[in-house]
């Protein structure tokens, strides 16, 4: 009896887990993250949430440095936790994100007035590139 509990929940496991994974899409395909230009080394997005939108969870696998368009307040949440805190982005406020070698799945909302509107460049190049932007930049 014990034997068939522990395989129940091993298998209530996995079947989250798939749940999870079936629920995100990838980036490209994210209705509010628009592809401006893709080559072999780097991706140019225009992202647009307008105000009480909210996107689908997404996959980021690429460093991204994005600019903000406009002023907006946004938050964002894991799967499985809870939306985190509202964070303001000003307008020409540049962030960069690494996301090389540890993925992340997220959605984001917009709960402000005005939409959130970004310019995004992933870096498809190695961790090693991102570090040397990073130094040169100030980012």
């Amino acid at each position: 009896m014990k034997r068939i509990s522990a395989l129940f929940r091993v298998a209530l496991v996995l079947l989250a887990g798939v749940a999870v994974v079936s629920a995100q899409v990838p980036l490209e395909k994210e209705p509010h993250h628009k592809t401006l230009l893709d080559t072999l080394q780097m991706r140019i997005l225009e992202i647009t949430v307008n105000p009480g939108d909210v996107t689908l969870d997404h996959r980021h696998e690429f460093d991204i440095a994005t600019v903000a368009l406009g002023s907006a307040s946004t938050r964002t949440k894991l799967p499985g936790a809870d939306w985190s805190a509202p964070r303001n982005r000003p307008v020409a406020s540049v962030d960069l994100v690494e996301y090389t070698g540890k993925p992340v799945v997220h959605q984001v909302d917009n709960p402000d007035k005005t939409p959130y509107h970004l310019i995004g460049v992933e870096n498809y190049r190695s961790e090693e590139h991102t570090s040397e932007l990073q130094s040169r930049f100030g980012i």
